[in-house]
């Protein structure tokens, strides 16, 4: 029982249990006992002062059932939640997992008690990172009043004063009420890049936060007040829109045309990674349709931008041999995780993971692309085989199938046989072994080498303070034969998973420390691999088949005699016609002057040597010029080659288009 003033109260009792009274009042009350019943009954409570209302804070996961506490919580959606009549929802309303920088969206703000019959007024401030959007919009939810005026300050990124007054009894309890939802907008002075020298795209945080919060319950009852954490919603820069002038337009598809072709881990341009938007591993005709496609789209527009349904996936590639229910984004973040906690880092490296055929027997290679300014890798480049040396990878990160208790590092551990994971590469300690590389565990990382002293017969052994570690003739692992089961070996059986031991702990953490206290010069771009242990399997017999004259059956060779085939795919029709390309390079050069651009601000030499293949993937993949229109992404995330269309140039650029080849007698693309 909870008393704001000393005093006698009473508990009154009923035979029909029904009636409110007033407890201060000896009898008080309204209505009549059941003349069946006798006696009297009254039971005196005698109260010490109560204290004023509490108001703790805490964070708690939102979608768990509130049964104690007040509860304020942040989601972030395009598009305003359908609410009841009186404001309130049953649940809390899922954020929206990603939005892009142009895009224009709410943050909601509900509240929830237990503590009491109602929630009677709510004041919060709203912080957001004013760099990506601004505030531009207030709306009160239709069970709050507005209380004073709240203000947007965009230029410290601050919404303060967002206060409301219950407008009816039973607000907020048991049930979400909306306190306001504030709504953001990308304006002219909004921007979030493309970082071209680190190859990142997003995601970005949002920046979203509530402070100053405080809400008053009926009664001023005590209560313990919990602000949820800020939505996990992740934003993205355009990668179509490449020069960043907030419009995806000619500029950007001349960059597209200067790198189609090349391959995310070949290229020197930058361009390619952001190009390469479907994630293929290539800038090539799906990711020209969907650059098409989106062309004309700018910020504070009406259409949005369409793109690939692989969009969000943080890796380059495909693979389609891999077994298990983790997927390899998370199979990632844990081993992330794992390396982070055993190297005490205060962030993870920023590591980019290509998927592509490695050929033989390497499983993958890791390699450093950027250090910090005290020497200590921040970045890298991890690249797997796409199908693990021919047996695939296994993906699930439960380690029941490998081990009946929790897996210690340093420990080869064998999957049980008749489990999934048996017979397939284990992705997860790939990935652990080649994040090693790209933490520095290379003699081509300055600081780990100088810790490499040569021994009798040309051992390389790692010599740190108190510990020593024996490495194989490259430098680059641990010797097996002496730390046998270390996930740095240079070779990995299948059905094997490892974790890092301490010893590979105490190596980097070594390194790190003499790279922070030291001056080297530290080579990155520099390449480390896994080579699988491939189980033996007996060749098959092969039949000597004797070609004849007239037959169409000739001799089978046996596999090492096969040279590999190569597809070489060309149009006789375009291939090599410079009158093509000329008349290309005529089109860009009198669209620049029809906008008001000198050429000197642009390089067309990239359109007088328009690349063959792009010229051929057009014409081969039926690609034409069309009016713009709405896209369906549904149907342009998965599309057949037979189905791609070059869409979006408007009616202006097609007039253009229409001017240059007014003339033209060879083929129109």
């Amino acid at each position: 029982v909870t008393a704001t003033t000393a005093g006698t109260y009473y508990i009154g009792l009923s035979a029909f249990d029904n009636y409110d009274y007033d407890a201060t009042t000896t009898g008080q009350g309204t209505g009549s006992v059941d003349p069946t019943s006798t006696g009297s009954y009254d039971l005196t409570i005698t109260v010490e002062n109560g204290g004023a209302p509490l108001h703790g804070t805490q964070s708690i996961v939102t979608d768990t059932t509130l049964d104690e506490g007040t509860a304020v919580d942040l989601v972030v959606v395009r598009n305003q939640t359908d609410l009841g009549p009186n404001g309130h929802t049953s649940a809390l309303p899922a954020s929206d997992t990603w939005i892009d920088e142009w895009s224009s969206f709410w943050v909601e703000v509900y509240v929830e008690t237990a503590d009491a019959r109602s929630i009677t007024a709510a004041v919060a401030d709203l912080n957001y990172n004013t760099n990506f959007f601004t505030a531009t919009t207030i709306e009160f939810g239709s069970a709050f009043a507005a209380a004073g005026e709240a203000v947007i300050d965009d230029s410290t990124g601050v919404v303060t004063g967002i206060s409301g007054v219950a407008n009816a009894d039973k607000t907020g309890y048991g049930k979400k009420a909306l306190l306001a939802r504030v709504k953001f907008e990308s304006l002219a002075q909004d921007d979030v890049s493309i970082d071209f020298e680190d190859k990142f795209i997003g995601p970005h945080a949002l920046g979203l936060s509530l402070s100053n919060v405080s809400v008053s319950l009926f009664n001023d009852a005590e209560t313990t007040l919990v602000v949820g954490d800020a939505p996990d919603t992740d934003l993205w820069a355009i990668a179509y829109d490449v020069n960043d002038d907030d419009t995806i337009n000619y500029r950007d598809l001349i960059i597209l045309a200067s790198i189609y072709g090349e391959n995310v881990l070949d290229a020197d341009s930058p361009y390619v990674w952001a190009l390469d938007a479907d994630k293929s591993g290539k800038v090539d005709y799906r990711d020209l349709n969907f650059m098409a496609s989106n062309y004309g789209v700018h910020k504070g527009g009406d259409k949005d931008v369409v793109y690939p349904s692989n969009f969000l996936q943080r890796w380059y590639g495909k693979t389609t041999d891999i077994t298990g229910d983790s997927t390899i984004d998370q199979v990632m973040d844990e081993a992330l995780g794992i390396w982070q906690d055993a190297l005490g880092l205060e962030a993870v490296p920023d590591i980019q993971l290509v998927i592509t055929n490695l050929g033989g027997t390497q499983l993958g290679e890791g390699k450093i692309t950027a250090v910090d300014e005290e020497g200590r890798p921040v970045s890298g480049i991890v690249t797997l085989d796409d199908n693990a040396a021919g047996l695939g990878w296994y993906s699930d990160l439960d380690s029941s199938v490998f081990s009946d208790t929790d897996l210690e590092g340093g420990v080869a551990y064998s999957a049980d046989a008749e489990s999934a994971a048996a017979g397939h590469y284990d992705l997860l300690t790939v990935l652990l072994h080649e994040i090693g590389h790209v933490l520095g565990f290379t003699d081509t990382y300055a600081p780990f080498e100088s810790f490499i002293q040569t021994g009798v017969g040309g051992t390389l052994t790692f010599v740190g303070s108190g510990f020593e570690a024996t490495l194989t003739d490259d430098g680059l692992h641990l010797d097996d034969t002496v730390h046998a089961g270390d996930v740095m070996n240079a070779t990995l059986d299948p059905g094997v998973r490892k974790l890092p031991s301490i010893l590979d702990a105490l190596i980097l953490q070594s390194a790190h420390e003499a790279a922070a206290s030291g001056s080297y010069e530290i080579l990155v771009g520099v390449n480390a691999p896994l080579m699988a242990n491939l189980p033996l399997v007996a060749e098959p017999p092969v039949t000597q088949v004797t070609e004849d004259e007239d037959s169409l059956v000739t001799t089978v060779a046996s596999l090492p005699e096969l040279s590999p085939v190569v597809f070489d795919v060309t149009s006789s029709l375009l291939t090599g016609d410079e009158t093509v390309q000329s008349g290309l390079a005529q089109y860009f050069n009198q669209l620049l002057q029809s906008q008001g651009t000198e050429q000197g601000e642009l390089d067309l030499t990239v359109l007088e040597g328009l690349s063959d293949e792009i010229i051929n993937d057009l014409r081969l993949n039926g690609l034409s010029i069309v009016d713009s229109g709405k896209i369906d992404d549904s149907a342009q995330a998965d599309l057949e080659i037979s189905d791609l269309d070059l869409a979006g140039l408007n009616e202006e650029i097609d007039a253009d288009f229409d001017d240059v080849f007014s003339d033209w007698a060879g083929p129109i693309l």
